[in-house]
């Protein structure tokens, strides 16, 4: 298999993975609200705070990743959101849930435009799309299998296990990434002659510069 279909599957592996993490908080919300207190607005703040340090995360993440390449990134992003996924399970008010599930989006944010950097180096123009449609793909389907699974575990062991047991499986994909995604073709020790000069003759190369906000 060449290698960058194999970037590929991690990078959607991976996703699968981020979504995992990202929906569990749907299947734990009712009995974190009933333990907590929380009412209906509070719900709908943990729910969303989410979406705003994912918001406000994106552009810059994807600046650094563009300027400094994604392997180092997108390790560190898997880990930390993993953990906060951990730390989600020792929240014990309002405030403190809501600390750490801005944390987390801020962290998730990067993987999306990380990942597209990446792609823009290992990916041919005419595999783009296929390899950005496969990626998004694996993230839906990691949102599809996590309630029933989340479901089980917090039936089973209470709300607070499906974050530390997902938060634990997601630092094995950040050691995955590190110890096998390269910053170009040219680094990667298992991409041979022909597949190299193939990525590098059908990419767009880029010059980098400056952004222009």
């Amino acid at each position: 298999m060449p290698v960058r279909y194999s970037v590929v599957l991690l990078a959607l592996l991976i996703n699968m993975v981020c979504y995992t993490d990202r929906v569990c908080i749907a299947a734990a919300g009712p009995e974190m609200r009933k333990e907590f207190h929380f009412s209906q607005t509070e719900m709908g703040f943990v729910f969303s705070i989410f979406s705003l340090s994912y918001f406000l995360g994106q552009t810059p993440w994807g600046i650094l990743s563009d300027r400094y390449g994604s392997r180092r990134i997108v390790s560190f992003a898997i880990a930390g959101w993993s953990v906060f996924t951990m730390l989600t399970a020792s929240a014990w008010n309002f405030v403190s849930l809501l600390s750490i599930r801005f944390v987390f989006g801020s962290l998730e944010a990067a993987f999306s435009p990380s990942v597209a950097s990446a792609f823009s180096r290992w990916v041919p123009l005419n595999e783009r799309a296929t390899a950005f449609g496969a990626f998004l793909g694996g993230g839906r389907l990691g949102g599809a299998i996590t309630l029933p699974v989340a479901g089980y575990l917090l039936l089973h062991f209470g709300w607070r296990f499906p974050f530390l047991a997902f938060g634990a499986f997601g630092l094995l994909w950040a050691a995955a990434w590190y110890l096998w995604y390269r910053n170009s073709p040219g680094e990667h020790p298992k991409v041979d002659a022909a597949e190299r000069e193939w990525i590098a003759a059908n990419t767009v190369a880029t010059v980098r510069g400056p952004v222009p906000w």
